[in-house]
């Protein structure tokens, strides 16, 4: 969205976006029921279809945060009687 409030651009997605974040122009998205964090530039054209990498133990991306030189991704584990358990990953990032 522009400062007016119009929409500058839209990136539709099969299942809900539950995370969304942003970094040097990057903006990082994890969508719900999709195993993958997907990157797109500030035209939404998307870049990466899935950063998380090969063999990559994380099945239930939840939420990212990306730092200067780190994504921090969180992931559902278990559902036990209290609620969700969560796991925290956290990847090393270069930008070339």
């Amino acid at each position: 969205m522009n400062r007016t409030g119009d929409i500058v651009w839209t990136f539709p997605t099969c299942n809900a976006v539950c995370s969304v974040d942003s970094r040097r122009g990057l903006i990082y998205v994890v969508v719900e029921e999709d195993k993958r964090v997907i990157i797109l530039d500030q035209n939404g054209n998307q870049l990466v279809d899935n950063l998380l990498p090969a063999g990559c133990p994380v099945s239930r991306p939840s939420r990212v945060s990306v730092g200067k030189s780190s994504m921090i991704v969180r992931e559902y584990s278990t559902r036990e009687q209290y609620g969700l358990k969560s796991i925290v990953h956290v990847f090393n990032l270069s930008f070339l």
